[in-house]
């Protein structure tokens, strides 16, 4: 991933890639996720099988793709005069499909992120564990005692890690 973002450190302004920077490590800390790049432009975090979140890196702006089905739609509704006007017209513009509404963003600076991330937390909530002081979450660290299976596996890690 740290290759993925420097490709990109180069093409876009300052601004733009911090906003790149601060959406994936949100989603990097915050959710189980796994990354898809294909290698061309879309950038898809999936977790529990299905995809949370889809990020479109263009040449001069990055597309965040959100799609709320029926359950996140009614949530969004309840909390919809508590997101702004932008956020709110990208809601009633979008198309909706057999499989929900799908919210293309713009994302031209860091204002929209914490928006975007926002939508993010409604389609589903953050997990609860926390980030250690070492900067990964236990939870799915492979040295942390509970997540090793076998023996031999704290050998190979504790000879790889020093």
């Amino acid at each position: 991933m740290e290759g993925l973002l420097l490709k990109y450190r180069e093409a876009y302004s300052n601004e733009l890639y911090r906003a790149l920077e601060k959406m994936v490590a949100y989603l990097q800390g915050h959710y189980a996720t796994i990354e898809h790049f294909n290698g061309k432009d879309e950038l898809k975090f999936r977790c529990s099988g299905k995809t949370l979140f889809t990020l479109y890196l263009r040449r001069d702006r990055i597309q965040a793709l959100v799609i709320f089905g029926e359950k996140e739609r009614e949530a969004f509704e309840t909390v919809r005069g508590q997101f702004p006007s932008h956020i709110q017209q990208y809601y009633n513009t979008s198309r909706t499909y057999h499989d929900g509404k799908w919210m293309w963003i713009d994302i031209v600076d860091e204002n929209y992120v914490l928006e975007v991330l926002r939508l993010v937390g409604i389609k589903k909530k953050p997990n609860k564990a926390s980030i250690t002081m070492c900067g990964y979450r236990c939870d799915l660290c492979k040295a942390y005692v509970r997540n090793i299976r076998k023996h031999d596996q704290r050998a190979e890690l504790v000879a790889v890690c020093g």
